[in-house]
C-alpha cells in the first residue's frame, strides 16, 4: 500500500536484530509491514530476530539459508501470515500477546472471545478443524482461517466446523493433495485463491450461507 515497505534483504551483520516498524526515506516516513521470500538469504551471522510494535506479514521463506535459530514476536506485534512456515526456527511468543499455540495450530486472538487460525503445525493430513480451543482457563471460539493457514500442506481432507465465518485469502493455497473440504453453514466469505492449485479437488461441500 501507500507509504508501505517491504524487507527484501539484510546487509548487516550482527547477532540480534530488532526490525524496524517504520523507516524514513528522502524525508518520507513508511511502515514496514512484510518480511520478503530470502530477506535473510544467507545471513550467516544473524541468529536472533525480534518483532515488535508493528504487524508483519512473513513470507514463507523469508529465512531461507539464515543461520536464524529463534524469532521473537513481542507482546505489541502482530502477524499476518502463517508463522508454522518458520521451520527448525525457535518461535518465542511473548506473555501478552494476541499469539498462541497448541500442538497443532497457531492462533490469533481477534475479539474477546474469538480466534482465527493463523497456521497449522500437524503432520495430520486429514484435519477436522475445532469449534473451540482453551487458553489460560478461558474459551474461545474458532471464528476464522487466516491468510495462507494451511497453505502448501499436504492434507487430503478438511472438515470446517460451523463456528467459522470467514476463510482467508489463500487459506488452503498450494494444497496439492487436498481432495476433499467440507466447509461449515456458518462460512460466508471465502477470500481470494483459498483453493488455489488445488488441482486434485473433487469434493467440495459448501455450507447454506456461502454463496
Amino acid at each position: 500500500g501507500v507509504n508501505e515497505v517491504i524487507i527484501n534483504g539484510y546487509k548487516g551483520n550482527e547477532i540480534e536484530l530488532t526490525l524496524p516498524s517504520k523507516i524514513e526515506y528522502k524525508g518520507q516516513e513508511y511502515s514496514v509491514t512484510s518480511i520478503g521470500e530470502d530477506a535473510f538469504y544467507e545471513c550467516d551471522n544473524l541468529e536472533r530476530v525480534v518483532l515488535s510494535n508493528a504487524t508483519f506479514y512473513i513470507e514463507e521463506y523469508a529465512f531461507r539459508n539464515s543461520n536464524v535459530k529463534e524469532v521473537i514476536i513481542a507482546k505489541d506485534c502482530a502477524i499476518r501470515s502463517n508463522i508454522a512456515w518458520l521451520k527448525n526456527i525457535k518461535v518465542v511468543i511473548e506473555e501478552n500477546s494476541s499469539l498462541f499455540q497448541t500442538d497443532d495450530y497457531v492462533f490469533d486472538i481477534i475479539s474477546e472471545n474469538e480466534v482465527r487460525i493463523n497456521g497449522y503445525k500437524s503432520k495430520n493430513a486429514e484435519v477436522v478443524i475445532p469449534s473451540k480451543v482453551e487458553y489460560k482457563g478461558k474459551e474461545y471460539i474458532v471464528a476464522s482461517l487466516g491468510c495462507e493457514a494451511f497453505g502448501g500442506y499436504n492434507l487430503i481432507s478438511v472438515i470446517i466446523p460451523n463456528s467459522v465465518t470467514e476463510i482467508g485469502n489463500g487459506a488452503f493455497n498450494n494444497c496439492v493433495n487436498l481432495e476433499r473440504v467440507i466447509v461449515g453453514d456458518s462460512v460466508n466469505v471465502i477470500g481470494e485463491r483459498a483453493f488455489y492449485e488445488c488441482k486434485k479437488l473433487n469434493s467440495l461441500v459448501l455450507g447454506n450461507n456461502v454463496t
